[in-house]
């Protein structure tokens, strides 16, 4: 199984290599990095397009649910930027790894993205609501410029306290209320009371077209180009190469594009 979806980090099928007897999995990469690690310049940007930047992920989260897939790992983590266009992590590669598919990771600060219910209840499955509430907590970043919780350094002891004491984040101040609205019904700790994907896309659609979501002054704001520009000054940074190394790294290459290529793949 693979998906091909513009919202999604494309993934090619794996198949076997007879010389080195192993799978290969071709994946695209993202252009710039991860959200997470962009998050504070996110900020700055205007409210039309931090509605964008969650334009595509909803909509990227729309086509998995509407072939039955649950993302189950959906954060600023899992969120990848590119210079025109944000993409979701292929969940495809959470179903090919069985340790991924039966645990949930609290590794690089994603406690706070993790829907609570399954947390309290090993008998309750992660769900299409699920992502919802992650998607939620993906608003409340992108809104504050901030990571959730990211004073807390325990993240057992975080998980321990929003199952017990059911905390979530405070809203930004001048927050418009549609968005502040959309966001709290998306992290309700009742998963039947928040919105379906297809709800979510349908109110970020209207806020696209609202007024108040459009009269940012662009003198004080980045647009999508600028982040992007702040960006590839560091993911463009020349790095130190090892010469002993950078042949042997080239042969490998050319072995890969001619095994692509009896494929029929060109790269």
């Amino acid at each position: 199984m693979y998906i091909i979806q513009p919202d999604l980090l494309t993934c090619i099928p794996f198949f076997q290599d007879p010389e080195a007897k192993c799978y290969l999995l071709i994946l695209e990469g993202p252009e710039v990095g991860i959200l997470h690690d962009f998050i504070s310049k996110i900020k700055n940007l205007s409210w039309t397009m931090k509605i964008k930047i969650l334009k595509d992920i909803a909509y990227g989260l729309k086509y998995l649910q509407n072939i039955g897939i649950v993302h189950r790992n959906l954060s600023t983590r899992s969120i990848f930027m590119g210079k025109k266009k944000i993409q979701i992590e292929n969940p495809i590669f959470f179903e090919l790894d069985s340790d991924a598919r039966s645990t949930i990771s609290l590794e690089g600060g994603i406690a706070a993205f993790i829907d609570p219910e399954p947390l309290k209840n090993q008998e309750i499955e992660f769900t299409a609501a699920s992502d919802i509430y992650s998607f939620g907590v993906i608003m409340w970043s992108i809104s504050s410029g901030k990571h959730p919780f990211e004073d807390s350094t325990n993240q057992s002891i975080l998980v321990s306290q929003i199952i017990a004491n059911d905390i979530r984040e405070q809203p930004i101040a001048d927050t418009p209320a549609v968005y502040l609205d959309l966001y709290q019904k998306c992290w309700d700790s009742d998963s039947k009371k928040r919105p379906t994907i297809h709800e979510v896309c349908k109110q970020l659609e209207i806020m696209s077209r609202e007024k108040q979501f459009n009269i940012d002054d662009e003198s004080t704001v980045l647009t999508f180009d600028g982040i992007s520009a702040q960006i590839n000054t560091i993911v463009n940074k020349p790095t130190v190469t090892n010469e002993k190394q950078a042949p042997k790294k080239l042969s490998w290459i050319k072995k890969l594009k001619k095994l692509l290529f009896r494929r029929g793949i060109r790269l």
